[in-house]
């Protein structure tokens, strides 16, 4: 996470050596996919994950709830957001 979020330690590359020695591992072990995670609506963590080799799959996403939680969820995140400057890219 540190390497991701703190501009100085991005020029250590850390998360590229984590993911790619992981990909030689599952691909050593003979695993035909790998899971990256969900990109959300991020670009930049999109073609990151590209970079390594993934593809886009693009999915609809269903919710049933009693009460709003997700929305209000959603809302409080954009405020916290907005208060503390943080863009999301």
């Amino acid at each position: 996470m540190r390497g991701a979020m703190d501009e100085e330690m991005r020029s250590y590359r850390a998360n590229d050596l984590l993911h790619v020695t992981a990909l030689e591992d599952a691909c050593a072990a003979g695993c035909r996919s790998y899971y990256l995670g969900e990109s959300g609506w991020s670009d930049n963590l999109a073609k990151y994950k590209e970079r390594l080799g993934a593809r886009r799959c693009l999915y609809a996403e269903y919710r049933s709830e009693r009460l709003p939680v997700t929305r209000a969820e959603r809302v409080v995140k954009d405020a916290v957001k907005r208060v503390i400057g943080f863009k999301d890219f």
